[in-house]
């Protein structure tokens, strides 16, 4: 579903239960619907290059998050939730702070946020 101008995700793609790969990157999607929590078999979830101002709510058996080039300004606390997190593409957004609960994520491999606006103490 990658480069089709899509600006709103249908609420029934969370009814997709076998689906392990969604590719939503290259389009105009502001917000996902809440439903693609239910995507519990969801391990790769792809929505870079569009136009989110929030970090996305996604089921916990997410192993690979591409969210960069978005306008994501925030990542919550409860990104802790996200145990199997390996990788997390955040470059190219207005992220000014990581919360520490990052540190939770045993699993994290790969975080990625260049080309934010880290404020100066999170910059190390």
């Amino acid at each position: 579903m990658d480069k089709n101008y899509i600006s709103q995700i249908p609420k029934q793609l969370g009814e997709l239960n076998n689906l392990t790969d969604l590719n939503l990157s290259h389009n105009l999607i502001k917000e996902l619907p809440k439903e693609i929590y239910n995507l519990n078999k969801l391990q790769i979830l792809y929505l870079d290059n569009n136009l989110l101002e929030e970090f996305p709510i996604v089921s916990p058996n997410i192993t690979i998050l591409m969210l960069q080039n978005n306008k994501i300004k925030n990542i919550p606390k409860e990104i802790c939730q996200l145990t199997n997190l390996r990788e997390l593409y955040l470059f190219i957004n207005q992220i000014k702070q990581i919360p520490k609960e990052i540190c939770k994520l045993n699993n994290l491999v790969i975080l990625n946020v260049m080309n934010n606006f880290l404020e100066e103490n999170q910059k190390n």
